[in-house]
């Protein structure tokens, strides 16, 4: 959301969260909480302050919203579906008469979340999957990140995907569609998260299998140190293949260095839904470069079954880390890998496109504005 309501200036927006609000905002609103929940939260308590947060406190946190939105007068509410905040847009849009977008980027009800203080107790997540359904029925423009999440949610008028965009690029930037060194070891890359009980553990077995053929492979691994990833950076940085995080640009950057880009997505039984339904960010920003893309995920994720309708991406269905390797061999041939190369571009210059997502957005917003004037 940053990349679409930040770097461009094409709506007059306000920001309402629990969350961080960017300071690149010229209207942010930190929604606040009573004292007393904020030094329970800190206690043995703090699961059930998690439950309280997404139960109660939205109907609460309207209260200080309403007076603020009737001032700025917004054409349109849009929420990015979330335990607890898009509730209340969903109430105040329903309470002041204005259209409701909301954009389904993850499936909360069914989520495994990072930490057990934050997962809500059965009967919660029933109550957060009929309010998703409920958004979903009554908003009058949904977006959804993939394909698969459009399809989970359920057909309805007024809904499209909207990938996760990437970092806009400078136009006339065309890639030489071949590897760095034609005769040396091909550099893999992966950037994003790695916590250690899902990605980590598959970006670990990756490195493994590297570490017994550096000649021909070599390893690069882009992501923050983070206290759920902290163990994974350190087996990395040991081996010899821990990047270090980079701010987006100067990641695109060190990505054009690198020969193939991998994409990860978790084999867990637990995450199916989530594999299904989710899309990840890095693939957007991984066309944007020109170099091949493998995706090493289930047969059912999003990512994978997108890849295999267009060709953008080369793919790996199989949990065993030297069937990747297998893969990502197959780019050795010179005419495969320029193959691979030219439709990851082809895809970053169109579907994948930064102004083409952003305008899919703009596109629902107008609609959806359009309706509140319809008498």
């Amino acid at each position: 959301m940053y990349r679409h309501f930040v770097l461009h200036n094409d709506v007059d927006l306000l920001v309402c969260s629990t969350g961080f609000i960017h300071e690149g905002l010229s209207r942010g609103h930190q929604i606040a909480r009573h004292r007393f929940i904020t030094r329970v939260q800190n206690t043995r308590l703090t699961r059930w302050v998690r439950q309280f947060q997404i139960l109660v406190e939205p109907y609460l946190w309207c209260r200080q919203l309403e007076p603020m939105l009737r001032n700025f007068r917004p054409d349109v509410i849009f929420t990015v579906a979330d335990p607890a905040d898009s509730w209340s847009a969903y109430l105040l849009a329903k309470r002041m008469e204005i259209p409701l977008v909301v954009n389904f980027q993850d499936w909360w009800p069914t989520s495994n979340y990072s930490g057990a203080y934050e997962r809500p107790f059965p009967f919660v997540r029933k109550i957060m999957e009929r309010r998703f359904r409920q958004m979903h029925r009554e908003a009058v423009a949904v977006f959804a990140t993939s394909h698969g999440m459009l399809d989970w949610l359920g057909e309805r008028p007024g809904a499209r995907v909207l990938f996760p965009t990437g970092a806009p690029r400078a136009e006339g930037q065309t890639p030489s569609f071949a590897p760095n060194r034609a005769d040396g070891p091909l550099t893999v890359a992966y950037a994003g998260q790695i916590p250690r009980a899902s990605y980590g553990k598959q970006v670990l077995q990756v490195a493994n299998a590297v570490a017994h053929q550096r000649d021909s492979l070599q390893l690069k691994v882009y992501a923050p140190r983070l206290d759920n990833q902290s163990e994974v950076v350190d087996k990395l940085q040991s081996m010899g293949f821990y990047g270090g995080f980079l701010p987006g640009h100067l990641l695109l950057d060190e990505l054009a260095r690198c020969d193939v880009l991998l994409a990860v997505m978790t084999f867990g039984k637990n995450s199916r839904l989530f594999a299904e339904t989710s899309f990840t960010t890095k693939i957007l920003d991984y066309a944007a470069v020109g170099r091949p893309i493998v995706i090493w995920a289930p047969e059912y994720a999003a990512p994978v079954q997108l890849a295999r309708r267009t060709g953008f991406a080369l793919t790996c269905t199989d949990p065993d880390a030297e069937s990747l390797i297998k893969t990502i061999e197959e780019l050795r041939s010179l005419k495969r890998y320029e193959a691979a190369a030219r439709s990851a571009w082809e895809a970053g210059q169109t579907m994948f496109k930064h102004e083409a997502v952003h305008q899919v957005l703009l596109d629902g917003l107008g609609e959806a504005s359009a309706t509140r004037c319809t008498p």
